[in-house]
């Protein structure tokens, strides 16, 4: 999903770090065979890769199968040999009480036991035959999915979306709406077909299908609660600035949205990464803007900081905020109107949009488990996040793109120094490495050359950026592009996966 750019801090761009290295003829050396830089920007030359800068996979020496010649046909062409099957798709039921899915838009329920929408990042967990992980390949195994939906979702209702706007305009290319009122049912499939499907897969004579009723399925949606994890020392100031309508302590927060790239960690959970969520919330005409600090912080982010002009002006939007003929159960609509109503931000949900941009803790094998927002890795439009190699007795280190226009390459390197006894640890482990430690911008010089520059409210930099004043470490995690902004990171052409 393209999305606009909301960095315009003066910090220099890898473009401009490779013109520099290309017009210097003492430098050109070093972009011969065209990779070398590359390699440098994915991390092999930065300083201060605790585990170092491999990661953990490998390709195949050699790819031997012969060439797909193009075509404009509707289909998956394959070479000579090779196979495909359809193991799940949008709107397939998890469990056998709901009707297959039509594909007409005609499901009454509201999509929170069904396939999510918009394929993305996906991560496969082996089972034994007793249900437990194993790091062997078997015929059993919980295929972890991101749906990061475009907001397209006229297909889910008979006849599209519908509203009762007076513009004469449903939507735009974008999903925006004339922001009449949406009805409750439509609205729900909306969100619920948002997040992660969690689906049991066997491979038989036939190749691999899903499970039905299997006790692993699971949808994580945007009405999942999550528990909110971060550093001891700051969890109080983190909560505070997550505190809702829905949860004054701050301690939880509902939902995943717009999940994009994924990762896995080496004690085996999944990792989901919001990216897009910024644009999903809204002030209606008449709302109240935020403050102008948090002005500023929504602007870095994409999220809208001023009220709606009027009923035919669109904001990209879905309308959820406008259901009036569903009970508000849990807030569940008026979660998306983030104008500030009350005396405090306890009082409204003008904290929402900083509920969302983080790595998502999951546990796949352990349906009941609730997941985590790490708080700590920093937030962003998280696009994947790859660990580097595991050396027992030193720290832990994740790699990730803020995966939006001029934005940066981050790392997470744990506090904590890596045992191979936590390699079935859960997430018990996830609280142990992810928790607690160090989280950096990558910057780059034309010399091939860069560093990691430790995000800390004790940097100068940022205690004393005087773009914008950080009050503590919290703040430092929940505006971390503007702590990137303020250590000089570079820009990057949107990182994506690790």
């Amino acid at each position: 999903m393209i999305t606009e750019t909301e960095n315009t801090s003066p910090n220099t761009h890898i473009s401009d770090v490779i013109k520099e290295m290309m017009g210097n003829p003492t430098r050109r050396s070093f972009l011969k065979g065209g990779s070398a830089f590359f390699t440098a920007a994915a991390g092999a030359t930065l300083a201060g890769c605790a585990t170092g800068d491999d990661d953990p996979y490998t390709l195949p020496a050699q790819l031997s199968f012969a060439a797909v010649a193009k075509n404009t046909a509707d289909k998956i062409t394959l070479p000579p040999g090779y196979q495909y099957t359809v193991v799940h798709a949008t709107g397939d039921r998890l469990v056998s009480s709901l009707s297959a899915y039509s594909n007409r838009g005609t499901e009454t329920d509201d999509w929170s036991r069904r396939v999510g929408d918009h394929h993305d990042g996906v991560e496969l967990f082996h089972l034994d035959s007793a249900g437990k992980p194993t790091k062997s390949m078997t015929d059993r195994a919980l295929l972890a999915m991101n749906h990061e939906s475009s907001a397209d979702a006229h297909f889910f209702h008979p006849n599209g979306q519908t509203s009762n706007g007076t513009s004469g305009k449903k939507y735009d290319q974008f999903g925006s709406w004339d922001l009449g009122v949406r009805p409750g049912a439509e609205a729900l499939k909306e969100i619920n077909h948002h997040g992660v499907s969690i689906v049991e897969i066997n491979r038989g004579s036939t190749g691999w299908t899903y499970k039905l009723d299997s006790a692993f399925n699971r949808r994580i949606t945007p009405e999942t609660v999550m528990k909110i994890a971060g550093p001891a020392s700051e969890l109080n100031n983190i909560k505070a600035l997550l505190a809702t309508k829905y949860d004054p302590s701050g301690a939880t927060s509902r939902g995943t949205l717009n999940n994009c790239g994924t990762g896995i960690t080496p004690w085996g959970t999944f990792l989901t990464c919001e990216e897009n969520w910024a644009t999903y919330f809204t002030i209606p005409k008449g709302g109240a803007a935020p403050d102008a600090r948090m002005t500023q912080t929504r602007a870095r982010y994409g999220v809208q900081t001023t009220a709606t002009a009027d009923s035919a002006t669109t904001s990209r939007t879905q309308g959820w905020h406008t259901v009036t003929d569903m009970p508000d159960t849990n807030f569940r609509f008026s979660r998306w109107d983030v104008s500030s109503k009350g005396a405090t931000e306890r009082d409204d949900f003008r904290n929402e949009p900083q509920t969302f941009g983080y790595i998502v803790e999951i546990d796949p094998t352990q349906p009941n488990s609730q997941p985590v927002k790490r708080v700590a890795m920093g937030r962003t439009a998280h696009e994947a996040a790859v660990y580097g190699t595991l050396v027992a007795g030193q720290p832990v280190t994740f790699y990730m793109g803020c995966d939006s226009r001029n934005e940066y390459i981050y790392k997470w390197v744990s506090a904590q120094p890596w045992n191979p006894a936590d390699a079935t640890g859960g997430l018990a482990a996830g609280d142990k490495y992810l928790n607690e430690g160090k989280l950096y911008a990558a910057k780059f010089n034309s010399d091939g050359t860069g560093s990691w520059v430790e995000l800390s409210i004790t940097n100068p930099l940022i205690s004393g950026y005087a773009t914008f004043k950080f009050n503590n470490q919290a703040e430092v995690y929940v505006f971390a592009r503007l702590a990137a902004d303020a250590v000089g990171a570079t820009k990057m052409d949107r990182p994506e996966w690790g």
